[in-house]
């Protein structure tokens, strides 16, 4: 195999072994002419080619794509003096979007005349995307522990508070929307309590922002009061922890126990009289032979206001 491509190569070039010095040269002059005028023909078509630039914007960039025409004398000096890849602009705040029309003449002054530029993506630069249109539905919730702080002294709150409707519907900008709080407790502007709790708020005072619909137009909120009462009951003082219980006494065998409570729960220790008890505990005996009476009731929501009298004399058996 190698013998024949000796023989091959021996055979192309015996012509030129024949060829003198001077033959050589004219040879390789109109060679050397030859892929010159190759050359010229095909620099002087037109060709494309493309580039990304980046457009600088504030707080952002942005690639764009670029078709470059020109002759190929034109992209082979534009290949060795390439453009400046990164280009500033300035937008007024109010832009959302920058359009290819103003894009198109800063971006041809990176680029010598003698080639034509078209953008080839994007359309457009989107600065700002939009704002789109949402709702929210937002709970309103009545503010217990203020009520509580805000009743006076003899009232209780006799029904829970009641907010019609129990939501607001929110419309506007999703960016303003997605800031709102899911819950909303009702205000109650530091008024005493004493009657019947009624107020009615306009939802834009819950709701102040610009540019955010809500619905309904008014928000109501109620509750009753009821007020406590006070009730004196004669309990009889009962011996605790005494040895041969039956072998001692007190002087006076009843207290006065003053109470203080809801109405319906003040009619319970009524029809159940076991509910309220007093006793005195031989743990306390002193030489004085005077012991505090304790008095205890298993209903809640009942206070014990005052015992009288508060202390007992032990009669010894």
């Amino acid at each position: 195999m190698k013998k024949f491509f000796l023989t091959l190569w021996a055979a192309f070039t015996a012509p030129f072994r024949q060829l003198t010095s001077q033959d050589l040269k004219v040879l390789a002059i109109c060679m050397l002419l030859s892929t010159i005028f190759w050359f010229s023909i095909t620099l002087n078509k037109t060709y494309s080619t493309s580039y990304t630039l980046y457009v600088r914007l504030p707080g952002q960039v942005h690639p764009v794509q670029v078709e470059v025409t020109g002759s190929g004398w034109a992209l082979l000096r534009l290949s060795l003096r390439p453009p400046q890849d990164t280009l500033t602009f300035t937008v007024s705040a109010q832009e959302e979007v920058l359009p290819k029309n103003q894009l198109l003449p800063k971006i041809k002054q990176a680029f010598p005349g003698q080639v034509d530029i078209n953008i080839i993506s994007p359309d457009n630069i989107v600065l700002r995307e939009a704002s789109r249109i949402a709702t929210k539905k937002i709970t309103l919730i009545a503010p217990l522990e203020q009520i509580e702080n805000l009743l006076c002294d003899s009232c209780y709150m006799a029904t829970p508070p009641t907010i019609a409707p129990q939501q607001l519907i929110v419309e506007g900008e999703s960016n303003r929307i997605k800031l709102l709080a899911d819950t909303i407790v009702l205000p109650v502007y530091n008024r005493f309590i004493r009657d019947h709790f009624d107020i009615t708020y306009r939802s834009e005072q819950l709701i102040s922002q610009k540019g955010i619909k809500v619905k309904p137009a008014t928000v109501r909120m109620h509750f009753r009061i009821g007020y406590f009462q006070e009730n004196t009951l004669n309990i009889p003082v009962e011996l605790k922890d005494f040895p041969e219980k039956g072998h001692w006494r007190v002087q006076p065998p009843y207290v006065k126990v003053r109470v203080r409570g809801k109405a319906e729960t003040l009619s319970l220790l009524k029809s159940t009289p076991e509910s309220i008890r007093a006793w005195v505990s031989f743990a306390d005996a002193s030489p004085s032979d005077s012991l505090q009476v304790q008095v205890g009731t298993s209903l809640k929501d009942i206070e014990i206001k005052k015992v009288s009298p508060s202390h007992v004399k032990l009669l010894h058996p």
